[in-house]
């Protein structure tokens, strides 16, 4: 995807972290509807 560097942002719900992993470079993972965490998606694994 080269989304990033044609100065796209996509913003992807899911629960499955693995495509979250394939896609993103940045991850926000909610707990009740709360940021819980904000992290690179390298950082996850």
């Amino acid at each position: 995807m080269d989304l990033h560097r044609g100065g796209q942002t996509l913003v992807l719900v899911t629960h499955d972290l693995t495509l979250a992993e394939e896609c993103a470079t940045r991850t926000f993972h909610l707990v009740d509807g709360q940021v819980a965490l904000d992290t690179y998606a390298q950082a996850v694994r």
